[in-house]
């Protein structure tokens, strides 16, 4: 079974993604949207790692974990974001269209260091073998050091 696990910054929420252009006759991007989605993409590309999923009709499945600090979300207005920088970085899939089933959950954890999003995507002919994928509290608290000890060693400052 082959699976890609992937770690990115929380995403605007959709509600942030598009706004009236100046004319106000076309909906675009905002600068916060495209910058996010600069970022991530240039962090999936860092990856180095081959395009998951070349076929442009290969199912795919997601699941995602969002982990917010300080207030319930939607983690479902996370996806469309999540799912476009996976595309634009060209090294996860094709075409966003490829997915075929995905799950989304939220987690709150007030004392993590960062809000993010943990991906993890596979084929679709692979479920049975992961159905019970879970993202356990051990799990969360190994991310949210991870994230830390990345920031402390940047000099960022992660905490409000």
């Amino acid at each position: 079974m082959q699976g890609r696990l992937m770690l990115l910054p929380l995403p605007p929420s959709d509600n942030d993604r598009h706004m009236l252009s100046r004319n106000g006759r076309r909906i675009i991007n905002t600068p916060v949207y495209n910058r996010w989605l600069k970022r991530a993409a240039g962090v999936l590309r860092k990856g180095d790692l081959p395009l998951f999923s070349r076929d442009k009709t290969e199912p795919l499945f997601v699941y995602t974990v969002v982990v917010y600090r300080n207030m319930l979300r939607d983690p479902t207005n996370y996806e469309k974001a999540l799912y476009d920088a996976m595309q634009q970085s060209e090294a996860v899939f094709v075409n966003d269209r490829q997915i075929k089933e995905r799950h989304t959950k939220g987690e709150l954890r007030k004392d993590s260091p960062l809000e993010y999003v943990i991906c993890y995507l596979l084929r679709q002919k692979d479920l049975p073998e992961v159905m019970d994928f879970y993202v356990s509290e051990k799990q969360l608290c190994a991310f949210d050091d991870f994230i830390l000890r990345g920031a402390q060693a940047h000099g960022d400052k992660v905490h409000p």
